[in-house]
Parts: C-alpha cells; structure tokens; sequence
C-alpha cells in the first residue's frame, strides 16, 4: 500500500513539473512602417491552438512549450516563424509582400479566366485613368 502511495504522488509531481514547462507568451506585432497589426494570427506551428493581435497589435498566447514555433501571419505581409526559446514576450516585425500581377479579371461566380478567353466584352482601366482628376468647375 505505501508503494502504491508513494508511485501516485510521484506521478503527481511529475505531472506538475510537465505543466509547468508551459508557459504564457506574449509581446506585439508591427508592420515594417512601424504602425501595430490589428487582426494578425499567431499560431503554434502544428497545432489548432492560437490567437489574434487585438487593435493595438497586441497579443496573449498561452500553453506554449519551450522549443514549439510561433507562427505569425496578416495578408499581404510575409509570414514569421520564431522558435520559443525561454523567453515569455516576443515583439516582431512583418515585411510587406509585394508581388507584382500583370492583369486581373473579375467575373461572376468567382470563375478567374485570362482576358482573351472570355467570350463576352471586357473593360480595362489602368492607373493612369483613375488618377486623372475631372474638373469641379462648372464653367
């Protein structure tokens, strides 16, 4: 009987300093022209667990073990992975994601085709029509 007594508290124990392993992760997330992300996911990479950067890119993560890696993601910014490594605040910074696209056709029911394939007419506008500016006056 006392052994079982004392196998049960060592498993106790152990359970206790596995869970303490766990910690709590926090920091912000910025965007390279300084200014937070509000929205930006942060994911433990492998896992469903994660949370998302409150208004002031702001966020709290919690359960994360040493080792795991911090996955950080916003449209049109390049994603981030940092590996936890003792520290319980990590701030960073994404970099933009440029790409550059030669045309884009938008059709109905989200069907994407190349302008010379479609079998109706098409409109092309580019940047240099919308930035012209139409007079206000009326004379």
């Amino acid at each position: 009987m006392r052994r079982i007594l004392v196998l049960m508290s060592f498993i106790v124990l152990l359970c206790g300093s596995i869970q303490a392993q766990s910690k709590t992760i926090s920091g912000t997330v910025i965007g390279d022209d300084g200014l937070p992300i509000p929205g930006a996911s942060v994911m433990i990479k492998g896992t469903t667990r994660g949370t998302v950067t409150d208004i002031d890119g702001k966020y709290s993560l919690s359960g994360v073990d040493e080792g795991q890696v911090i996955v950080f993601k916003f449209i049109g910014l390049l994603d981030k992975e940092i590996t936890v490594a003792g520290e319980s605040q990590i701030n960073t910074t994404l970099e933009s994601d440029t790409k550059m696209v030669d045309e884009v056709v938008v059709t109905a029911m989200g069907m994407k085709r190349s302008e010379k394939a479609l079998g109706y007419s098409a409109t092309s506008v580019n940047g240099d029509d919308i930035s012209k500016k139409r007079s206000s006056d009326i004379m």
